[in-house]
């Protein structure tokens, strides 16, 4: 399972490059921590990530902060970009979904999970798994 920073807020006094970058706003980092617990609710109460199309201001817009506030919460206080962060928990749907069903075919799961694309499906699950994912479903029918 990936173990995402938004189980861990970063706290803005650590990530000075990224605070540099948003230098211009008055976030303080409570709402930054504030904003950075929505954005989690978006994702594992809401489940926004198995839209394939999802968008940023789609996001955004439905967990009811501007782009750039999420993109500020998500840069200084879980320390990634919004794709990436999409894809890690469409990577931990794709498992949850596979551990309680292995059986199925791993194309249906990915669809499931919210990729559109085979390409970008298998290259983050690589990424963040560190084997393919016929490896992976071979490790749970073992």
């Amino acid at each position: 399972m990936i173990h995402l920073k938004s189980q861990q807020f970063v706290s803005a006094e650590n990530n000075s490059t990224k605070k540099e970058k948003y230098s211009s706003t008055n976030t303080t980092e409570e709402e930054i921590q504030k904003i950075c617990n929505d954005i989690q609710n978006g994702f594992v109460v809401q489940k926004l990530h198995q839209n394939e199309n999802l968008t940023l201001g789609d996001f955004s817009s439905k967990i009811n902060y501007s782009r750039h506030q999420v993109t500020e919460a998500i840069s200084i206080g879980l320390q990634t970009n919004f794709y990436d962060l999409v894809n890690k928990y469409r990577i931990n749907t794709f498992i949850e979904i596979l551990k309680k069903s292995p059986n199925q075919n791993i194309t249906d799961v990915f669809y499931e999970s919210g990729f559109k694309s085979k390409a970008t499906f298998y290259k983050y699950f690589k990424k963040y798994q560190n084997m393919s994912p016929k490896a992976f479903k071979d490790s749970l029918t073992s």
